[in-house]
């Protein structure tokens, strides 16, 4: 399956089976096994699935892994 990437103001979201890279991201506001919420320059993002783990966070980008069932931009 071919990359979806969806451009936004401020940060900027990948997407593969399995594995979301999220760049412009400010840090973790939630952290659990199906629920990761992301602090992003505006608001953020919440992302929901099953067996979800940070990856890394390196400058900025963040990789989460795991069986990804949806994603949602949320306001702060």
């Amino acid at each position: 399956m071919e990359k979806e990437r969806v451009p936004a103001s401020g940060f900027d979201i990948r997407f593969v089976p399995g594995e979301v890279t999220v760049m412009g991201c400010n840090g973790v506001q939630v952290y659990e096994d199906e629920v990761i919420l992301l602090r992003l320059t505006q608001g953020g993002l919440r992302i929901d699935g099953k067996d979800l783990m940070l990856k890394s966070y390196f400058d900025g980008e963040m990789q989460v892994t795991g069986r990804i069932r949806g994603m949602e931009l949320c306001a702060r």
